[in-house]
């Protein structure tokens, strides 16, 4: 469990969280530190995932803390990740009175990132390096390179893991290990990860990234026994009971998986992964009604921007195939199709659902525009190279989707059409 999530279950915060909710509902004023507002809005946000209350806390912050940085790097990073407003993100980190502050340094470089400035963020960090005290590089240097791992760029972080002083330290096998999963050898991550439960075997997050490596290599019995060392140790770890699911699922134990998944979605009630988690599980035993009120409960907890979302929405589509509800049919078809597209990715998602139902003039609008968006990506162009051709189409030199043969597709799980556009 991490520090956030153990401090969440902690009896102070859990004080500090029922002072700040009564005073909401008698509606008098809070009086608490910025920090721990932002605590509470971190909370609404990533355990409760209800990012408008936790802006709406954020915002009395700011009226209360004027200038001071962490509620305003926490607004910037709503306005970023949650509205997709650069502008308004920069405009509330500029407001921060100490622009030295090293959560400053992070977020303008990874707003950087996001505009695809990888090369730019890496020179504003290497520049501010310099400026950052004595006693703090060694941590900035880690922030930094986990930032870079979280972009799944072990390329850079590899290069500030090289910065790390103390190569004995758990800090940095830590960050060599989670390099080697961005790389996908996995064989060696589980035995640095190993290495590290060695010296602290009472760490359910080593067990839990374990487990994650051993899922990413498929070797789901050796992901379902590290699952349950974690929950051995703590019984209410969410992310080892996920885990667990997952590995059962993938061993095609889905009744057993189940069971997992319904305790995540009471460990975590406003999480979206529980219900899509079981409705996925419910849809492959054919239990379509059961699997319909998940995947609508997974769609009222998602936001758009959920890398599910529209996960969620082919497998309401599905269903409502499934259980011949046209009305419902069309009404998730025009969902996905007013989805925004703002990646190439998405649209090789809409591109995917307008071609498994026929569709095909949307789904070459949309697998056209995503060959414009990410054509120089060699991953875009095989992902949807091997999608045309599994499903029998190539697009033709006049930009015209064409059958390569009679193309009878069999209705299966949305999800199972083509893994290569899963991440």
């Amino acid at each position: 469990m991490s520090d956030n999530q153990s401090y969440y279950k902690s009896n102070r915060f859990r004080s500090i969280l029922q002072y700040y909710e009564e005073c909401e509902r008698d509606d008098v004023p809070c009086i608490i530190s910025s920090d721990d507002y932002v605590d509470i809005a971190e909370y609404y946000n990533v355990v409760k995932n209800n990012a408008d209350k936790a802006e709406k806390v954020i915002d009395i912050a700011i009226k209360l803390y004027p200038g001071v940085t962490s509620p305003l790097v926490f607004k910037s990073r709503i306005m970023l990740f949650v509205h997709h407003d650069a502008e308004k993100a920069r405009y509330y980190l500029s407001l921060a009175e100490d622009q030295n502050d090293l959560d400053v340094y992070y977020l303008t470089a990874e707003m950087m990132i996001v505009d695809d400035k990888i090369a730019q963020a890496n020179d504003y960090l290497k520049e501010k390096l310099t400026e950052v005290d004595e006693d703090d590089q060694q941590d900035y240097i880690w922030d930094v390179a986990n930032l870079f791992l979280d972009y799944n760029n072990s390329e850079i972080a590899d290069k500030w893991i090289a910065m790390i002083e103390d190569k004995e330290g758990t800090d940095y096998e830590e960050l060599v290990s989670k390099s080697l999963i961005c790389k996908g050898r996995y064989d060696e991550s589980v035995a640095a990860i190993n290495h590290l439960i060695d010296k602290n075997p009472f760490s359910n997050d080593y067990w839990n990234l374990l487990t994650m490596t051993h899922l990413k290599s498929e070797k789901n019995e050796e992901a379902l026994d590290s699952s349950e060392y974690s929950i051995a140790l703590n019984p209410e770890d969410e992310v080892a009971i996920l885990n667990k699911g997952y590995a059962l699922y993938q061993m095609g134990n889905i009744e057993e998986s189940i069971t997992y998944f319904k305790r995540y979605i009471e460990l975590c009630p406003d999480d979206e992964v529980g219900p899509f988690n079981l409705g996925s599980c419910l849809v492959d035993l054919n239990r379509y009604e059961e699997a319909e009120t998940f995947f609508k409960r997974a769609e009222t907890l998602a936001d758009q921007d959920s890398p599910r979302y529209i996960d969620i929405l082919q497998n309401l589509l599905y269903i409502s195939d499934k259980l011949g509800k046209k009305k419902d049919f069309q009404s998730y078809l025009q969902k996905i199709d007013q989805l925004p597209s703002d990646d190439a990715q998405t649209l090789i998602e809409k591109g995917i659902v307008f071609l498994f139902y026929g569709i095909y003039d949307k789904a070459e609008a949309y697998l056209l525009k995503a060959l414009r968006k990410g054509g120089k990506s060699k991953e875009v162009l095989l992902q949807i190279a091997s999608l045309l051709a599994d499903n029998g189409f190539y697009i033709s030199e006049d930009g015209k989707l064409q059958e390569l043969k009679d193309n009878q597709t069999n209705k299966e799980n949305p999800d199972e059409l083509d893994n290569s556009t899963s991440e």
